[in-house]
């Protein structure tokens, strides 16, 4: 639901500015994935591509993001890049990986 979704984006923002993300957010990122991941139009299942986007700009680097997999990995026992392929019906999936790969490591 909306209201769980703003819980998760609460949830990952650092308690102050410049604090680097923890194991609360990395959950809460990957939480943001698979909602974005199970969103459905009436009886038709779909992606939020927006929601994607806003996760991968908040995320702050590649090695947080390489967290939030492995987040994703224990709460969903499956691996958040196959699902995010799955997900990219429209060749989306290496537009939405330039935003990972052009932030720092």
């Amino acid at each position: 639901t909306e209201y769980n979704e703003m819980l998760q984006i609460l949830a990952a923002k650092p308690q102050k500015k410049g604090q680097a993300p923890t194991s609360v957010a990395y959950d809460a990122w990957a939480k943001r994935m698979k909602a974005a991941f199970d969103k459905s139009y009436g009886f038709m299942p779909g992606t939020d591509d927006n929601a994607i986007v806003a996760v991968f700009n908040e995320i702050p680097t590649q090695s947080t993001f390489i967290q939030v997999a492995l987040a994703y990995k224990k709460l969903y026992a499956a691996n958040m890049l196959d699902d995010l392929k799955g997900e990219s019906e429209f060749g989306q999936y290496e537009d939405w990986m330039k935003i990972i790969t052009s932030k720092a490591k």
